[in-house]
């Protein structure tokens, strides 16, 4: 009766851990995707949001939403996304 007991009370704490990890897993997850995005949005906040352009031969800040191909950028970086 006693090995009963004690199989029964040792496949429950065996069960216990299991969900204990996938808890704990799903929580460091979570975690990482909400520095993930931090990340990412600060990133975003680090791109130009101006762009300085060669037009008749003076230059001119512009919205980096208005720079297309073939624009002189007199050597700038924006980054195409």
């Amino acid at each position: 009766m006693a090995r009963k007991t004690d199989k029964k009370l040792q496949d429950r704490a065996y069960i216990a851990m299991i969900l204990t990890l996938i808890t704990l897993g799903k929580f460091l997850e979570t975690r990482a995707k909400g520095k993930t995005g931090d990340a990412i949005r600060a990133l975003m906040d680090l791109s130009p949001k101006t762009a300085t352009v060669k037009r008749g031969g003076t230059l001119q800040e512009i919205p980096v939403e208005e720079v297309c191909l073939g624009v002189d950028m007199s050597g700038e970086f924006v980054p195409w996304l």
